[in-house]
């Protein structure tokens, strides 16, 4: 499922607000502002999905430690 994120994410970077906003492109501000939305919910999806990979890493090492 990160993997599947990460290429969400890359496709969306090659886009860029950033970029978009330094360009000569014209473009509507309303796209612009969209843009920028959606490049701040994919940084929250970042930390939401690095925050459950390190749960499960925590709970498997709990789960190895209760093994031994």
């Amino acid at each position: 499922m990160f993997d599947l994120f990460d290429d969400i994410k890359g496709d969306h970077s090659r886009i860029g607000a950033a970029k978009v906003a330094k360009s000569n492109l014209f473009v509507d501000s309303a796209l612009l502002e969209k843009l920028q939305d959606a490049e701040g919910k994919l940084e929250k999806l970042e930390l939401h999905f690095e925050y459950l990979a390190t749960a499960a890493e925590k709970s498997e090492k709990l789960t190895q430690a209760n093994r031994t």
